[in-house]
């Protein structure tokens, strides 16, 4: 992976939803990169993520994602940080 200066930040709709999104990403990495070009470097632009196509769930089920994948998502870093010791 290569960082040039074309850097791209993403922020939840709703400010609360951190964790859907980078599932949500995640989850569509491979389509981006089935997508994206480059001679040197492939490239994913801001065209190819308006057009990548996506279900935003209602908030209410976007609330209790949170509450039940944050403490899953807090024990694998706790976990990683403990293998590193």
């Amino acid at each position: 992976m290569s960082i040039s200066q074309s850097n791209y930040a993403m922020t939840p709709i709703d400010k609360k939803s951190f964790f859907f999104l980078f599932r949500l990403i995640d989850y569509s990495i491979n389509e981006l990169q089935q997508r994206s070009y480059g001679t040197v470097f492939d490239t994913i632009t801001t065209k190819m993520l308006n057009v990548l196509q996506v279900i935003i769930p209602p908030k209410k089920i976007l609330t209790a994602f949170e509450e039940e994948i944050t403490p899953l998502i807090y024990q694998i870093l706790n976990n990683l940080i403990e293998n590193r010791t």
